[in-house]
Order: structure tokens, then sequence, then C-alpha cells
């Protein structure tokens, strides 16, 4: 008896904590949500600017109102044999836009290999950084105002990726955007009067 009064008691310790576990779990589990778009080749600047638009329309059941879900993360990957070349942008499905990168790397450096944005990337800002830009960073650009709308994020998002520079054809691969609930920002890592070391002029 006393080992059967043990067992029921251990076995429903047990569904207790499974079901605590999963009622803690299960929103962040359903919160995420990844849409993908597709690549292709980037044009030279020849005597002009030749912008390429890539697009990703967002069709999400989540309300995406910008203030509690929007854009967590942006992800890419960019073959280019000389980065600082390139200028690439985001625009939400409201016009809004900002830069991901501007003219970053070294004169002699290659690609965005697995690069990410947020407003609170792990690594700081992206000109702080160097290629192959390989983690999360916090983008040129203020990567809250993408998640400003007047009613929801879903719709056509923008990438544009321009070529500034002359003798150098590029590629841009496998690149998506990662919706969920946001973070609030870490205004330790901002550009600001108080943080001016982690501001950049624009060119």
């Amino acid at each position: 008896m006393k080992l059967d009064f043990f067992l029921a008691k251990a076995s429903n310790v047990f569904i207790w904590k499974f079901i605590f576990v999963g009622l803690f779990f299960t929103p962040c589990l359903v919160f995420s949500q990844t849409f993908s778009g597709r690549g292709g080749a980037l044009q030279d600047f020849d005597q002009e600017i030749h912008p390429d638009t890539f697009t990703i329309f967002v069709n999400s059941p989540n309300r995406l109102d910008g203030k509690q879900e929007g854009l967590r993360k942006v992800c890419m990957d960019v073959s280019h044999a000389r980065s600082s070349d390139l200028k690439i942008s985001l625009i939400n499905p409201n016009g809004n836009t900002i830069w991901l990168t501007n003219r970053n790397g070294a004169e002699s450096g290659r690609d965005y290999t697995q690069t990410c944005f947020s407003q609170n990337g792990f690594f700081g800002y992206i000109h702080q950084n160097e290629n192959p830009f390989n983690g999360e960073f916090i983008p040129d650009g203020r990567f809250e105002n993408l998640n400003e709308t007047n009613s929801s994020l879903n719709g056509r998002w923008l990438l544009i990726i321009e070529d500034l520079r002359p003798g150098v054809k590029g590629f841009l691969g496998a690149w998506d955007l990662q919706f969920g609930k946001l973070d609030k920002v870490n205004t330790k890592k901002r550009c600001s009067l108080e943080n001016p070391k982690y501001c950049r002029c624009e060119d």
C-alpha cells in the first residue's frame, strides 16, 4: 500500500510539473513566425546605381501591431568580394525605410555570412564589426522604425541592395524576416549624446 501511495503521489507531481512547463513555454513556441524570400544576382555599379529589389509578402494570423508583436530579426547571406560597395535597406509595408548596412567592411572584406539584424544585436552595431559579419547585429538605421505602423505589419516587405562602386558583382542568397513578441530596446547600446561612440554620420 505504501509503495502504491508513493507511486501515485510521484505520478501526480510529474503531471503537475508537465502542465506547468507546458503552460510556461507554449506561448513562446506559438509566437515566433519566419517568412523567407528568394535571392538573386546583384547588378554592379555602371556609371549609375542599379538597385536590386527583393520581396517577402508577410501574411501572419498574428496581430503584428508593431507594439507587442512585430519584426524581431532580419537575416541574410550575401556573396560579394567587396562588401563595402553595398548599401542594403529594408522597407516595411507602410513605407518606413532603414539602412541595415551601408558600405561596411574593409576594402578587401568579403560577404555577409549568416548575418542577422535586430534592435538589440548581440555583437553591437554592424559598422563596429568586420567581415563576414557572422552573427546578430544592430543595423545602421533604427530597427524600431520598421515596427512603426498605422494598422498591421502584414503586407509587402522590400529588401533593396545598391552597389555604389564599379568592378565587383555579387549575389543575394537566402534571406528571411522573423516576427514575434518584441523586446525592449537596450538603450545602453544606442547612438545618443550620452553614447557618441555608437553613432555614425550618413555618407
